[in-house]
């Protein structure tokens, strides 16, 4: 009998392990598809006549489109950074060290045919 009390806990122990290995993917893969828009941040400040001068403004570019987007912070972005991003309405939402960040979605453009 002890012989299939092991058996059972070690088991257990498998399923346990693979759920959470089963968990651990599709919170991956949750937040990706959260998150569907990567761009280069290529710009910073003074992009836009609409920007008030207390804001900042971000150029970002996708594979196919060019976003303005406008933060009270101007350090929450910088030239360079690729960003994961999603859009809704007229807020950008930013994926940053764990954490959302909302910014103002001023202008959208189609990238120019190559």
């Amino acid at each position: 009998m002890p012989d299939n009390s092991i058996r059972r806990a070690a088991a257990a122990l498998c399923f346990l392990l693979c759920l959470t290995a089963w968990s651990t993917a599709r919170a991956q893969d949750k937040a990706s598809d959260a998150y569907p828009e990567q761009g280069k941040v290529l710009a910073a400040r003074g992009l836009a006549e609409t920007l008030r001068a207390r804001d900042a403004g971000f150029r970002v570019e996708t594979d196919l489109k060019i976003y303005e987007f406008e933060a009270k912070d101007p350090s929450s972005l910088a030239v360079g950074d690729t960003i994961q991003f999603r859009v809704e309405q007229d807020s950008a939402y930013v994926q940053r060290a764990g954490k959302e960040q909302e910014f103002r979605v001023i202008d959208t453009m189609l990238k120019d045919g190559d």
